[in-house]
């Protein structure tokens, strides 16, 4: 019955400890996660407006150099000189079938000077037709400009339209318009972003009768009385009734916090207004993510967590169950002995009663012994149980501090042979300044010498040429000329220089090796992460021959307060794991910019990229997929530490086959002390950092 007393009593809170810990994991990750969500939903739209705004600039290019070509048709130009709306039909009807298919070009319309419309190549048959009045046409009027925007047409089509003025020879003829269904761009869209998008135009800005004859003409779309206010006019997903009208009829601009449920698929979505080229609101774009893959994916996780913290849990209740029940055992052994004893001491008494008068004294003794020793072992008995949770304890930790002894382990070994290493490299940078210091010192003597010569050398061409005979400048011209004494100046000028160039670029990247092989102690000081950027692809610059082009983009940026070590440290880690990442040719893409109070560095590749599965993970100790020996897996995780000792983020961006990005984030108002940098896992000296560079990148 104590066995079961003392388990009960020790492993229910242990286990209600256990859940009370999972479930809190469990809470914790869902609102991160939530989050990160919205956050990678509110990206994409970004995204999506930067895509859809360069289609149209795209659109308006194309529209544009189609007019010019109709403009310089000369048979055109006579035409619509002569007014011939017949001629013009029949010369125009040819090029907008092949426009059309080629360039997929919906509208075509010819206007007099004034603006009103000659001819509607598209529809001929209703050239007399009212159209809605056109904004890009009358600033085109009014600008003698080309003008461009979105609008809507008479049978209630949302397009792409430009209008050309027409001028020959200086002399206006009349007005060119074309125009692009917004269709295909949305197909386009969603093709590159994989976004779903839905257009609702206001019932006010369309004729219902043109826009039901327009659904005649191309099949039927969604109903007229779909929604009250509004009606869809593009969608490339269909959306349920009432939802289209809770959201369309919401007034809510921006993203929207609910999910939305489509044909078994979960989105988020944000509703955008649109307006045409006057800036007049016309309806509104509501734009559809796709996040279905990464709620599963995110309730897989869930699963196995909860699956292994359930078995971590049931593992170390088994534990408990077996070390409880020794102690158990323990405990009523102890109990069965002081049962003993007290019928000894029972039997004792007994026969002290029969005398009693005699040993009365005795008695006494015995009684008091008896009360000493039931409070011995209860303080013994409480004394056990103490230890035991104490030797628990003890185990818990010393399991604990031998896993991190392992990793500091590891971690020291590494550390001790980078220094080495960094002590080399001093030397060696030591040894390569004496030699360059003389060949310097060797060539601005050389120069001096070379000077003096071309000084010697034009004074004699003066004397010869002033005091000289006939005879003895012939022999000394063709002895010019034989000796190609002219040649040699010139091209040992050009060796002096390519030598002094030589000796330059050695200093520079014995100066940059010096500075990564440092080992003193870090201080913080002003840097330029530019300069910082140029050192580090100077010092890699042997991997980059031949197989990869560096493009920089640095914009304007100020100086950081920082370790610059330790940040030339973060650089070269990554820009190694980016030619590594890089089999035969690609690109390294580096940007700078300056944003909020934030300096941002971006370092891009066109290599492998890495597995979605290993994303979450690159940033782990000692997680690497690399082969045993090739790598530790601490290139990013120092990456990591020493990016958020100085206050700053990374994020990375990958994709399998075309390459991976991380993005630094540095503020700019930021210190970091020499106690929160020692508390990071840091290389003994900056020649470890060329060493580890390549062991991070994970699936690369």
């Amino acid at each position: 019955m104590l066995k079961h007393n003392v388990r009960r009593k020790v492993l229910i809170p242990v286990s209600l400890t256990f859940l009370v810990l999972i479930l809190a994991f469990v809470s914790a990750s869902y609102r991160i996660r939530q989050q990160e969500e919205r956050e990678v939903v509110r990206q994409r739209y970004h995204n999506v407006q930067d895509v859809l705004g360069g289609l149209l600039t795209n659109d308006i290019a194309v529209l544009i150099s189609t007019a010019e070509f109709i403009g310089a048709q000369r048979q055109l130009q006579v035409t619509m000189h002569n007014r011939d709306i017949d001629a013009l039909l029949a010369a125009s009807a040819p090029i907008f079938d092949r426009i059309s298919e080629r360039l997929q070009i919906t509208h075509f319309y010819y206007h007099d000077v004034l603006g009103q419309t000659l001819l509607r190549v598209y529809r001929p048959e209703e050239t007399g037709a009212r159209t809605v009045p056109r904004v890009t046409l009358q600033h085109a009027i009014n600008s003698g400009r080309p003008e461009a925007g979105l609008e809507i047409g008479s049978f209630g089509t949302f397009a792409q339209r430009m209008v050309f003025p027409w001028r020959v020879d200086g002399e206006l003829l009349g007005y060119i318009e074309l125009g692009i269904d917004i269709k295909p761009v949305l197909a386009k869209l969603k093709e590159i972003t994989q976004i779903e998008v839905v257009i609702a135009i206001d019932k006010q800005q369309i004729n219902r009768d043109r826009w039901l004859r327009s659904q005649l003409l191309h099949g039927p779309q969604v109903s007229w009385d779909f929604m009250p206010d509004k009606v869809i006019s593009e969608a490339t997903v269909a959306l349920p009734r009432v939802m289209a009208a809770r959201i369309f009829n919401s007034g809510r601009y921006g993203n929207l916090d609910e999910k939305l449920e489509i044909n078994g698929r979960l989105y988020r979505a944000a509703l955008l207004p649109i307006t045409d080229a006057g800036q007049q609101s016309i309806g509104d774009l509501l734009m559809l993510s796709d996040i279905s893959g990464e709620k599963l994916a995110f309730r897989h996780f869930l699963i196995q967590v909860i699956t292994f913290s359930l078995v971590l849990s049931a593992a170390l209740f088994l534990f408990a169950f077996r070390i409880l029940g020794r102690v158990g055992r323990q405990l009523v052994a102890g109990e069965t002995l002081l049962r003993q004893e007290s019928d000894i001491l029972a039997e004792t008494n007994q026969r002290l009663q029969i005398e009693i008068v005699e040993r009365e004294h005795a008695e006494q003794k015995l009684s008091s012994l008896n009360q000493h020793l039931e409070q011995r072992v209860a303080e013994r008995t409480i004394e056990l149980e103490q230890k035991n949770v104490e030797i628990e304890t003890s185990r818990q930790a010393l399991a604990t501090a031998y896993q991190e002894l392992q990793e500091k382990q590891t971690t020291i070994y590494h550390q001790n042979k980078m220094a080495g290493i960094g002590q080399l490299a001093a030397g060696i940078v030591h040894d390569i300044n004496n030699p360059v210091g003389f060949v310097s010192h060797n060539l601005q003597i050389f120069e001096r010498y070379h000077e003096r010569l071309g000084k010697f050398d034009a004074l004699q061409k003066q004397l010869i040429r002033d005091h000289g005979d006939v005879e003895l400048r012939a022999a000394w011209e063709k002895g010019r000329r034989d000796l190609k004494v002219d040649r040699i100046f010139h091209e040992l000028a050009v060796m002096v220089g390519e030598c002094r160039e030589g000796t330059s670029r050695i200093s520079q990247i014995v100066s940059n090796l010096r500075t990564f092989s440092r080992s003193d102690a870090p201080k913080p000081r002003q840097a330029d992460l530019r300069q910082c950027l140029d050192s580090t692809l100077t010092i890699i610059g042997h991997e980059l021959r031949g197989k990869i082009r560096v493009h920089r983009v640095y914009e304007s940026i100020p100086q950081l307060s920082c370790y610059a070590e330790q940040i030339n440290q973060v650089f070269m880690n990554l820009l190694i794991n980016a030619t590594q990442a890089i089999a035969e040719s690609g690109e390294i893409r580096i940007h700078t910019w300056f944003d909020n109070n934030n300096i941002y560095v971006s370092i891009a590749d066109t290599g492998s990229g890495i597995p979605e599965d290993q994303l979450q993970r690159i940033f782990e100790p000692f997680f690497t997929t690399k082969a045993i020996g090739v790598g530790t897996g601490l290139g990013l995780s120092i990456v990591y530490d020493i990016v958020t000792r100085h206050h700053g983020e990374i994020r990375v961006e990958s994709e399998v086959g075309k390459g991976t990005t991380f993005i630094l984030r540095f503020p700019c108002a930021n210190w970091v002390s020499p106690e929160a940098l020692d508390n990071a896992v840091r290389p003994v000296n900056g020649m470890a950092a060329v060493a580890r560079a390549g062991e991070g990148k994970q699936g690369e």
